[in-house]
């Protein structure tokens, strides 16, 4: 569908990636007036629900000569995934063109595509589909904030978490949440680390797993805790972990342990700081799986 109304400066279309249908446009000119319509552009992306795809591209030109966009208006891009080299470099009649999946917060693995190219040096055409899927999990032990969240296209999964090890599988071809489970590790190792495990191998191979840490885990993990967590591609950050470390986890289920299938893991010490790791999860496309269809996971 051709999207009509197309003025100077930036132009954007929303589309619902569930329906394809455009929800919402607009254009706004901060070439004639930077301070008010970039503010106005900014509030109209931040605005948008979550997970909706967001497609932006200049007509003529968007800022003065010698001038780039302001922060406010290049921070409402990054929530699109908008990458600070193009948005530095774009200038006076530059051509840009963006799309990608709407964040709450600056969300890189939300991007789909991005171009810019200089004055006189051609136009841009970018094209994206809604197979990118950005999927978070934060992990905060109890001196550090003290939560497990997880996100799947940027919209928060709805959970009730507890102490210890915290999980979402989520089936990468619906986006629906398979299952999810809380295990006290911290309380009760002994029995908990292997009721993670079967939970674990309970879950579809292929399956998007998501794993986070909130207050403490156990020291050290139990090992069928850490089969658990190999099995979706967990690091040896896991053999690293302390009291009220914080540690979060996204990865594909596979039979066995499969460092391949780790799609991102993060460890943080205690007192160090929360953690968080992103991931674009479409396995089809970003994540080759050799510990399914035959293959081997070494």
């Amino acid at each position: 569908r051709r999207v009509h109304g197309i003025s100077r400066g930036v132009n954007i279309a929303v589309v619902n990636p569930a329906t394809g249908a455009v929800t919402s446009t607009a254009s706004y000119d901060t070439y004639g007036n930077h301070a008010t319509h970039g503010t106005a552009a900014a509030n109209f992306i931040a605005g948008l629900p979550d997970g909706h795809i967001v497609m932006l591209a200049i007509y003529d030109a968007s800022s003065h000569h010698g001038s780039g966009w302001s922060t406010t208006l290049k921070n409402a891009y990054k929530l699109i995934g908008a990458t600070d080299a193009a948005l530095n470099a774009v200038t006076y009649r530059d051509s840009y063109a963006v799309i990608g999946v709407k964040a709450s917060a600056a969300c890189s693995v939300c991007l789909m595509a991005e171009q810019r190219v200089a004055r006189f040096s051609g136009t841009v055409s970018v094209a994206g589909g809604t197979g990118s899927v950005c999927a978070e999990a934060q992990s905060a032990g109890l001196e550090d904030g003290n939560y497990a969240r997880f996100y799947i296209n940027t919209v928060q999964v709805s959970l009730t978490t507890g102490r210890g090890i915290n999980v979402v599988v989520y089936d990468p071809a619906t986006l629906a949440v398979h299952s999810t489970g809380t295990f006290d590790t911290h309380g009760n190792p002994g029995v908990q680390g292997p009721a993670a495990l079967a939970f674990v191998d309970a879950v579809p191979e292929g399956h998007v797993v998501m794993l986070a840490v909130l207050d403490a885990s156990g020291v050290p993990w139990h090992d069928d805790l850490k089969a658990a967590a190999r099995k979706c591609g967990a690091s040896d950050a896991i053999d690293a972990m302390q009291y009220r470390d914080s540690y979060a986890l996204i990865g594909l289920k596979a039979p066995v342990a499969c460092p391949t299938c780790r799609v991102a893991d993060a460890r943080s010490p205690r007192t160090h700081g929360a953690v968080s790791v992103q991931a674009a999860t479409d396995c089809s496309e970003c994540l080759p799986n050799p510990c399914q269809n035959g293959g081997t996971c070494s």
